[in-house]
């Protein structure tokens, strides 16, 4: 009987890679019959979840990171991780529990005649537990549920009107409202198919109607006008979705047209939107709502099947803080496990090219440059390190287990770098049935096309895929201040370009490590507009690019950003911040405080944000589709069922390409529309 064991190689130490690997030797005695070992280029795991620990022992992040309710195998992935883990109680965050905390309101800020106007949506919190399974919402269930708060909402609108002195508009076209949704609701119950699309012309209508008698009051009246647009975004969801078939058909049917354009088609206004919460379901995947550039759009099937799930199936709380930085909380306690069990990190080694069989039919060479020497041999490093006793990422190689480290860090080498202009130490050859028996390719997009060159040249599902998925670069700003915000802070969304997504995390200032601790620290971020990357021998090219991030932080701040620190302008309005109110322990005067604060332009590769732009659905390909006989895929940019660049996506990846390899696990929740 045959005692060889199936060698695993993980090409990419990113959530997608980890998941893999977790899933993969979740199984007891995996060990018996697998080697799985993952290649990882430069000094930390974690991809567009990487972070790290500067100066003081802040955490610098890639860019804003809140998990979500709907995050549901995210949290099962995280909460058995941390059961394993097992941590001692004096570790700062020993356990899930220290880990996430809940998160019940979100503010979205409306920006009109130049004057910031903050919207708070609470969300109550259910008495379900993030990670624990359950059923999963279908396509019927979500129309089910919207009819309701529909119902819900009108009748708060019906009592508003009356409070402002109309009753006799709530006679004659509310009522007649709610009396057409439970039209619908009764003909979509009996399913009758006639029925269904008169109601939904009557819905519309009505809804037309009453909007004319309430234009003149939606421009001046924020209450109103808000729950208004939650009414009109809510009905053209329902008639959407009910007139194009979604409970059948599933969302992936939508997903030719934009998001945008499609509400528009089935009756909601430039007012609902052009405004703060279409815009934010656009920023919150770093798409671009503009007209004049289709390829930024958001596809009408994923945008709408992402905000049904987050806001209607949400366990616990609508959002999950995490009490570190990602690198803390997600990657640090993945990576322990993993090493605990078995599972091998060659780090320094950055995947090449990848070359097919003379059939075609497998990966029969993966081609890997070695980036640096690691003292004791490539799976002897060891990367984190301990700040105020929590396992961390520091921001740059343990330079002192590593051959070239003197060099390296006397040229300020970043070896995460396309354009650092280092060349490999040496080259490395993969070969199949000596080194690896099945891959599993867990790089980003945007990487992949030197990488699958072959691949793209001869298999056309490969070729529609690179070149059919967009990518962006981001850019990320942490400020931190002397200013103090208290606990009960939410989760927000600015509306104010070009940082249009910003969070409050002073939460994390206890974990770092300031000889006196600010009392407040702000992250923005947003997609970074950016040329065409350039080849690699510019090695200009991210530095130029770290100016323009800084140039581009610097007018935020000065056009209005000062609003989202507080005490940092009179009466939080738009201008400029209280320069002095900037955190900077060499004390300099007035915008060069900004020298003290963190920003970074994330245009590697590796780093660029995948786009889930209308149309490109369909060149996604499966876990097991690679149409390769021992090549499976992970990551953010394959078909997962979510189809968004997340952290929900990446662990969905990881879990499906286990299951490709082993069938395990059986179940991932939310992969398909029904079921």
């Amino acid at each position: 009987m045959s005692t060889k064991k199936r060698r695993i190689a993980i090409l990419g130490g990113g959530l997608g890679g980890l998941s893999a690997a977790f899933h993969l030797t979740n199984q007891p005695g995996w060990q018996d019959h697998d080697e799985v070992t993952v290649y990882q280029m430069g000094w930390r795991l974690g991809g567009k979840c990487a972070s790290s620990r500067g100066v003081h022992g802040r955490i610098e992040e890639h860019g804003l990171h809140v998990l979500l309710g709907g995050y549901e195998n995210a949290f099962a992935t995280f909460k058995a991780c941390y059961a394993e883990l097992n941590r001692a109680s004096s570790v700062p965050i020993a356990t899930f529990e220290d880990a996430f905390k809940p998160q019940d309101t979100v503010v979205f800020q409306e920006i009109i005649d130049g004057e910031l106007r903050p919207w708070a949506l609470t969300f109550p919190r259910n008495h379900s537990r993030p990670g624990d399974g359950g059923i999963w919402p279908t396509p019927h269930d979500y129309v089910t549920m919207m009819l309701a708060w529909l119902g819900t909402g009108v009748k708060v609108l019906a009592r508003e009107l009356v409070r402002r002195g109309h009753p006799g508009l709530v006679a004659r076209t509310v009522t007649g409202f709610v009396r057409e949704l439970i039209i619908l609701s009764s003909a979509l119950a009996a399913d009758l198919s006639g029925g269904k699309e008169d109601a939904l012309t009557r819905v519309g209508a009505s809804l037309t109607a009453l909007q004319r008698r309430l234009e003149t009051d939606l421009t001046r009246d924020d209450e109103l006008r808000r729950l208004w647009i939650l009414l009109e975004l809510g009905t053209a969801c329902v008639v959407g979705m009910v007139r194009d078939r979604v409970l059948t058909r599933g969302f992936d049917a939508l997903d030719a047209e934009d998001f945008r354009v499609w509400l528009h088609r089935h009756g909601a206004s430039a007012l609902a939107t052009e405004l703060a919460l279409v815009r934010a379901v656009y920023d919150l995947v770093f798409h671009a709502a503009d007209d004049h550039r289709p390829e930024t759009g958001f596809g009408a099937g994923t945008a709408l099947r992402m905000t049904l799930r987050f806001v209607g199936a949400y366990k616990g709380a609508v959002g999950w803080w995490m009490q570190a930085g990602t690198g803390e909380i997600l990657v640090a306690p993945l990576y322990e496990v993993l090493r605990k069990r078995g599972v091998r990190f060659a780090f320094f080694q950055r995947v090449r090219r990848l070359e097919l069989s003379a059939d075609g039919t497998r990966v029969a060479r993966v081609h890997l440059g070695r980036q640096a020497t690691v003292r004791g041999g490539e799976l002897a490093y060891e990367p984190l390190i301990d700040t105020n006793g929590l396992p961390a990422w520091p921001d740059s190689p343990r330079w002192d287990q590593l051959e070239e480290g003197a060099a390296l860090q006397a040229g300020a080498i970043d070896l995460e770098a396309t354009w650092s202009g280092w060349e490999d130490v040496a080259s490395a050859t993969l070969e199949d049935g000596r080194d690896f028996d099945d891959v599993v390719l867990a790089i980003s997009h945007a990487a992949l096309p030197p990488l699958c060159a072959e691949l793209g040249d001869r298999l056309p599902r490969w070729r529609d895929l690179l070149n059919g998925l967009q990518s962006t670069p981001t850019i990320a700003l942490q400020v931190w201040s002397h200013a103090v915000r208290d606990d009960g802070k939410p989760m927000m969304n600015t509306g104010l370009a070009p940082l249009t997504g910003y969070g409050d995390m002073s939460h994390l200032l206890r974990h770092e490590a300031w000889p006196v601790s600010p009392g407040h620290v702000l992250h923005v971020c947003n997609r970074l507009e950016s040329a065409p990357p350039p080849p690699a021998d510019d090695v200009g090219f991210h530095h130029r690019e770290d100016a323009r991030a800084k140039a581009i932080a610097l007018t935020w701040l000065r056009d209005g950003g000062g609003a989202f620190i507080p005490g940092a302008t009179s009466d939080g309005r738009l201008e400029a911040p209280d320069w002095r109110q900037l955190n900077d322990p060499e004390e300099r005067e007035g915008e060069a405080r900004l020298d003290a604060q963190f920003w970074c332009a994330n245009v590697e590769p590796t780093d660029r944000f995948v786009l889930s732009a209308p149309g490109t659905v369909g060149v996604r390909l499966a876990a097991d589709g690679s149409g390769l006989d021992n090549l499976v895929l992970a990551g953010t940019w394959i078909r997962t069922g979510l189809n968004i660049g997340a952290v929900e996506s990446a662990i969905m990846s990881g879990m499906q390409a286990s299951r490709a390899l082993t069938g395990s696990p059986s179940r991932v929740c939310g992969e398909r529309d029904f079921g």
